[in-house]
């Protein structure tokens, strides 16, 4: 095989992984549990977590891939649940940071954490030999400590950018993902344990 046929297959290749043209339809995106491997600092406090309140202006869409040929696909969350998805991988990311979390509702926890998502976007533009990727989003965290009954705000911003030779719709996802996992860390970063609560950092 000569250079020239070989070219042409990559550029093809390219191409296709580019999209010629979207047709409008909806692709559905996983939020996956987010676990964490840095250090464990919940000291096995008690937590209950709401389920995440969804306040995007538009929750029927989490945004869009412009293709190369013209069109687009649309994005939302499987289900079209952020609450719930949400929620879920916070607390897997809490317990793998020390805590015991778990679903509000039931038991004694010492610390409830509810949080309410002001926005998250994630789009795609595909040109020639890339599709450039960004995924954004503000968070809303809100601690209420039991104990002496004190509370904590924070609002986090978190997202970031990617560009691709050959797009896969796993890649918007996993930024996706990403973003939501910078806003836990974030979070966590920005709050300490003291006895049976949580403190903001000072």
């Amino acid at each position: 095989m000569t250079i020239r046929p070989v070219l042409m297959i990559c550029m093809l290749l390219v191409f296709l992984g580019s999209g010629c043209s979207g047709t409008g339809e909806m692709v559905n995106l996983r939020i996956y549990d987010l676990p964490s491997d840095k250090e464990k600092i919940g000291a096995n406090l008690v937590v209950a977590v709401e389920t995440f309140e969804d306040m995007r202006g538009n929750k029927e869409q989490l945004g869009s891939r412009i293709h190369m040929g013209g069109g687009q696909t649309y994005y939302n969350f499987m289900g079209g649940n952020l609450g719930t998805g949400g929620s879920e991988a916070f607390i897997a990311f809490l317990n793998s940071r020390g805590f015991q979390a778990s679903k509000a509702g039931s038991g004694s926890p010492d610390v409830t954490i509810s949080a309410i998502v002001r926005n998250f976007t994630a789009e795609a533009v595909s040109t020639f030999m890339n599709t450039h990727l960004e995924a954004h989003a503000i968070t809303e965290f809100h601690v209420s400590n039991h104990a002496d009954d004190s509370k904590v705000r924070l609002t986090i911003g978190s997202g970031g950018t990617d560009d691709e030779l050959i797009f896969d719709q796993e890649d918007i996802e996993e930024l996706v993902n990403t973003a939501l996992q910078e806003g836990f860390e974030e979070f966590l970063d920005n709050i300490v344990v003291q006895g049976k609560t949580l403190r903001k950092k000072v």
